[in-house]
Formats: C-alpha cells, sequence, structure tokens
C-alpha cells in the first residue's frame, strides 16, 4: 500500500496502524521522527532509508552517500543514533510553519539553517531502496553468516567505495517507556488482537510505504 502525503495525518496513521512492516522514504526530520514514534505506538519493525549528496561549491559532488536504519521496538530510534536532534527538529518545523521568525532565530544564532534537500538521483535512490528490501529478506529468511543484530545500520558511503555496518545501539530512552507501556497492556489483553479496530483491514494492508513528509 503507498500513501502520497504527510504522515502526521489522521489518514496516514490509520494506514500505519494496519501494517505489519513499515518502509519509510520520507524527505524530511518531521516526517522520520513521526514514523519512528508511530512504529513504537504500535510495536511495527521500521525500514528508514535515506540519501545524501553534497556538493563541493565548485560545482562538483563532495560526498555521496546512502543508508538503511532497521530499527525496532522498544530499542535503538533514528534520533539516538545521531540522525538527526531536536534542534534539527525545532529548526524544520519553524521554516515550514513561521518563515519570518525561523529566519529571524536563525540570524540571531538561536537556531542553524536548516540543510538544503539533496538533489534526487536515480541510481543512487534506486540502490538504497534494494538495500532496504534485502534487509527486510534478512529479517524474515535469515541468510547472512553474520548476526542480524550486527547489521541494524547500513552505511553506503558510494564517495568512498565501502559500506559501514553498525549495531542496534542503546535503545531511546524516550520512546522506551511508551513501548513498555503498549506491551505491558497487550500482555493484559488476553484473547484480543494487537490492533482490535482495524483487524478486519489488516489483511488488505500487510505493508505501508511512507513517502514525502
Amino acid at each position: 500500500m503507498d500513501f502520497q502525503g504527510r504522515v502526521d495525518t489522521v489518514e496516514a496513521i490509520q494506514l500505519i496502524s494496519i501494517a505489519d512492516v513499515l518502509i519509510g522514504c520520507v524527505d524530511s526530520l518531521e516526517g522520520r521522527d513521526t514514523l519512528n514514534r508511530v512504529a513504537t505506538f504500535y510495536t511495527l519493525p521500521y525500514l528508514d532509508i535515506g540519501v545524501r549528496l553534497d556538493a563541493d561549491g565548485q560545482g562538483g559532488v563532495a560526498s555521496v552517500s546512502a543508508a538503511v536504519h532497521y530499527l525496532q521496538p522498544g530499542g535503538a530510534s533514528l534520533k539516538s543514533r545521531g540522525v538527526y536532534s531536536d534542534e534539527g527538529l525545532r529548526a524544520e518545523y519553524l521554516k515550514r510553519t513561521d518563515q519570518p521568525f525561523y529566519e529571524d532565530q536563525v540570524r540571531r544564532g538561536y537556531i542553524r539553517g536548516v540543510r538544503v534537500d539533496s538533489p534526487a538521483v536515480i541510481s543512487v535512490n534506486t540502490l538504497a531502496a534494494a538495500s532496504a528490501v534485502n534487509e527486510l529478506l534478512a529479517r524474515l529468511h535469515p541468510f547472512r553468516t553474520v548476526n542480524n543484530a550486527d547489521v541494524a545500520v547500513q552505511k553506503l558511503l558510494l564517495t568512498h567505495g565501502r559500506t559501514i555496518h553498525r549495531g542496534d545501539g542503546d535503545p531511546d530512552l524516550e520512546l522506551a517507556p511508551w513501548w513498555a507501556a503498549v506491551t505491558a497492556h497487550l500482555r493484559s489483553a488476553v484473547g484480543v488482537s494487537r490492533r482490535p479496530r482495524h483487524e478486519s483491514a489488516r489483511e488488505h494492508a500487510p505493508m505501508v510505504s511512507a513517502g514525502h513528509r
């Protein structure tokens, strides 16, 4: 199932809630933060895909990279892994909702400017998407000679011709208590589906791919 639009809308969250796996291809920090939180609240595994291209200021490219993060409810988050910060989220929110105030805050030095979005390159995007699909397959049908727990993060450094793998990392201390509360509630609801209100639709929406913001 494919949803085009903001991921913080009621419609988007309802679709996500009946999924089994969440794959995020969003282009904003707000979108990533929302998906990570919703995946935690609905106990969904979350695969995040990101691509970055940096110009060298002279008409060339300084670096080209992509990253695939596999996130489990109750574990590390994109924020705890350093993908973004609260400061970055606030800056992006201000830029979207109050441009004059955002520019004033940047000028005064209270916040850093939001990084301009990287241009889309089909070959790099395709490589990142394929890596995410292979990561999902590795979780469903383990085929690696190494432990999946050691490959929670894949960073494809195309500029340097190498790939870096990292483990899950420490749990996000902000989200972990919410996940614990959800799982405790589910354990107490003996004989009740994880998402009873949407169970009838679940078989029709086994996966949600979230695009845009």
